[in-house]
Parts: C-alpha cells; structure tokens; sequence
C-alpha cells in the first residue's frame, strides 16, 4: 500500500485518470450519437452531425495517442528506475533461485496506479457525463442527445488499460532483470565519466560544465520528460485559451486546461525529483566539497531548462496546427464559417504561468540541494 502513494505512481495514476477521462466522455457521448444517425433527415442535423463525429474522432485519437503514449513512458521510466535503485536486493533474490518472472510479476505493482486512475476516470465521466452532453450542445439542442449507459465502456476503459499496464510492466521487467545476479549485487555496469584535461584558465569553471555535459548525458529519460510536460502545458493551456471564444466549447476548454496543469506539473515534478534522488551522493559530495548552492544547482537542475522550453514552442506549434485542423474540418462541414486565428493572449497566458511554475519548482529544489549532507547520505545507507 506504501508503495501506491510514492509521487510515481501517483503520477501514473493522474495520467492515466486524465487520458481515460477524456476519452470515456467522448466515446460515450459518440456511441449515443452514432445510435441517432437513422433519425437524422434534415441537412441542418447532418450537418451538425458530421461536424460532431469529426471533431469526436479528432478529440479521441489526439487525446489516446498523446496521453496514452506519455503514460507508456512513464510507466517504462518508472520500472526501470525502480529497478536501478533496487538492483541489489533483486540481485539477492535471484542468487537465491527466484526466477525472473517471479521477480517481475511483484515489481509490476505499479500498474494497480493504472487501475486505479482509470477507476475513477470512469466513475467521474459517468457522473460527469449529463452535464457534459449538455454543454457540449450548447443552447441549440438540434440532435437532442441524451447520455445512455454502456457496460462495454467500463471493459475497454478501466479494464483493458490495467491488464495492457501489467502486461507491460512484467515483458520490461523481465527484460531488465536478464542481467547476472553478481552483477545486479555490485551494481556493475553503471555510466562512467569520461576524464578530460582540462586547458582552461578556469579549471574549476571547465569542470563543472563538463559534469553538467556528463549528467545531462547520462539522463536522456529525464530529458525527455521535462520536454513532453512542457509540450504538453505548452499545447493544453493555449488550446483551452484558444477555444473559450466558442460557447458550445467552455466546458471542454476547462477540462483541457485542468489536464495540461495537473500533467504538465505532475510530470516535472517527478522528472526534477529523479534528478534529485539519482544524484543524491553527488549533490552531498559537491556540499561537502564546498560547492555553493549556485554551482550545484548549475551543474544538476539548469541543463533541463533549454529543454522545457524547446519543448514549449513545439507544443505552441502543435496546438495551432491541431485547431486549425479542428476549425477547417469542423466548421467548414457545417457552414458556420467560423476561422481560427492565433491567439496571442493564449500564448502571453500559457508562457507566464510555465515561467512562473517551472522557476518555482526549479528554486524549490534549489532549497533541497542545500539540506543534503555527506552525513546524512551515509547513516541512510
């Protein structure tokens, strides 16, 4: 049970929780629109009809490739972090004639995270589902759609998702667990450092950012992470900016601006807390060796910055190829002659509040560097 409310899988459980949320909601909304398609004759009700299932289609594919695939890397990081810092103990349990499966079937807990998101996705969508039908209509109830209650739902949404998850989780581990178990206990084959002579005038100055070079090296995984939160706050803040000018669409921009913060914020929170933690006897090295804060923070925390902010411009530009799509497709279908253009407050909006937010956690961390002593990495060992 402990394990459950370790910030990853927490984590897992927000991502997951968001991706089915929205999915459920607008499956559901498509099959109770699909079963009217015989009682539609007007060319006003067909009209709007297409329009509805393109934007559906739209919403469900975008929404269960995104979300779903950053919840298959993060499940990915998790395990095979999970295992770095328990390599020992697992290389013991080995030693001792445990089999890999054996290993891998009780390190695939995490996966209960899955179900347990998309239990609650499923139940708030289904709570959920009244108030959305009718906002997502607007005042003009032209197709008069009311929301039905489909059991199959519950089986693609909450069950598939948690035995795919678990599946996953042990093939990995699995995979990961193929090493010797002499090694596992040693901990051999660990990324080394290459030496460099440094030339330099500022010799101190050189080697602080070749370590930052070498750290940054050594955390591609990490890379990746702070660039998709940043994408994907980038993206969900601007598109749910973008999209209040729409009456029918206020509702749906709540909903996608909620899943960008909590994903965007959840995911950076767990991206710097592995630095952290991966670095730990470093950072007290670094203290003990009389680094200042500064240089620390240099050298473990501002490499990632380049990166989240490369990843917020690629997610401005996502968002705006995505909602011109969604206007061209959508309201060229109905006649509504509504055209999208690029919303600048959207983007001063969503800029400030990453700014604000990534700078906090950054100077929060920026604390926790300092609390971390020589002293106290050795009695934890």
């Amino acid at each position: 049970m402990r394990e459950l409310i370790r910030p990853r899988n927490i984590t897992l459980a927000i991502m997951a929780f968001c991706a089915i949320f929205v999915v459920f909601i607008f499956t559901n909304y498509k099959i109770d629109l699909i079963a009217i398609n015989k009682n539609i004759v007007g060319e006003v009700e067909r009209s709007v009809y297409d329009s509805k299932i393109v934007m559906n289609n739209i919403i469900i594919l975008c929404c269960a490739v995104f979300l779903g695939g950053l919840t298959v890397l993060m499940m990915l990081f998790s395990v095979r972090n999970y295992l770095k810092e328990n390599e020992p103990q697992l290389g013991i349990l080995k030693a001792l004639g445990y089999r890999n499966i054996y290993i891998a079937v009780r390190n695939s807990k995490t996966s209960i995270s899955i179900l347990i998101g998309s239990g609650l996705a499923y139940i708030s969508g289904l709570l959920f589902l009244p108030t959305f039908y009718k906002a997502f209509d607007g005042d003009i109830d032209i197709l008069n759609i009311l929301p039905v209650f489909h059991i199959e739902l519950l089986f693609f949404y909450v069950i598939m998702p948690f035995i795919f998850f678990f599946g996953l989780s042990i093939f990995y581990n699995a995979i990961l667990l193929r090493k010797n178990a002499l090694d596992m206990i040693k901990q051999k084959g660990k990324i080394k450092v290459r030496k460099r002579v440094y030339k330099s005038k500022n010799k101190e100055r050189s080697f602080l950012i070749e370590y930052k070079k070498s750290n940054l090296k050594n955390s591609m995984s990490l890379i990746i992470f702070v660039f998709l939160a940043a994408f994907c706050y980038s993206a969900e803040i601007q598109m749910a900016v973008s999209m209040l000018e729409l009456e029918s669409a206020v509702l749906f921009s709540v909903i996608i601006g909620v899943i960008g913060i909590l994903i965007g914020l959840s995911v950076l929170f767990i991206s710097i807390s592995f630095v952290i933690d991966k670095n730990k006897k470093n950072i007290s090295m670094f203290n003990a060796f009389g680094y200042t804060n500064k240089e620390s923070t240099m050298v473990f925390l501002d490499g990632f910055r380049k990166y989240s902010y490369i990843g917020f411009v690629i997610g401005t530009g996502y968002q705006y190829m995505l909602l011109k799509l969604m206007y061209d497709v959508i309201f060229n279908a109905s006649d509504y002659g509504v055209h999208y253009r690029f919303s600048v407050l959207g983007l001063i909006i969503a800029l400030a509040s990453f700014i604000i937010l990534y700078e906090g956690l950054i100077f929060i961390y920026k604390k926790k560097l300092q609390a971390i002593s020589l002293k106290q990495i050795m009695s934890s060992e």
